[in-house]
């Protein structure tokens, strides 16, 4: 797998975002956001010849965007449960784009979603900082 940068990882979710959901990337912003305990984090693995940590962390707002769009729902119709589900499939759309860079066998784990929670100091610093919509999402990789 190519060395994964800032550059890389904005390409790739640029087309998750673009191609797949219609919302463009507006910009990489540099991040000094600290996390929220009321923010969506997601976390996925891959395993086998790359080995790889991804993290998306998703304040409130764009989360509920991201998944009224996914869904086609306005955000008063949506569940925890689909807000949950679309940040969780937006870091497995990421983590398979990542994937299929691979030359080898690995496997991805399922998307791991809560909220940040009360203990925000254990949520990884982000690497990518992009808008959607003029809304941060926060991606981090190791």
């Amino acid at each position: 797998m190519e060395m994964i940068d800032e550059e890389l990882f904005l390409e790739l979710a640029s087309n998750v975002f673009e191609l797949m959901l219609e919302i463009p990337v507006q910009s990489a912003v540099p991040c000094d956001t600290p996390a929220s305990p009321t923010d969506y984090l997601s976390q996925i693995s891959m395993s086998g010849t790359t080995n790889l940590e991804v993290a998306v962390r998703a304040p409130e707002q764009t989360a509920i965007q991201i998944a009224s769009t996914m869904f086609k729902e306005s955000p008063d119709a949506l569940t925890e449960e689909d807000v949950r589900d679309a940040v969780g499939e937006i870091t497995n759309m990421v983590g398979g784009n990542l994937k299929g860079l691979g030359d080898g066998d690995s496997k991805l784990t399922l998307p791991n979603v809560s909220r940040v929670g009360d203990d925000a100091s254990e949520t990884p610093p982000s690497q990518v900082t992009v808008l959607l919509e003029g809304q941060p999402l926060h991606f981090a990789w190791k």
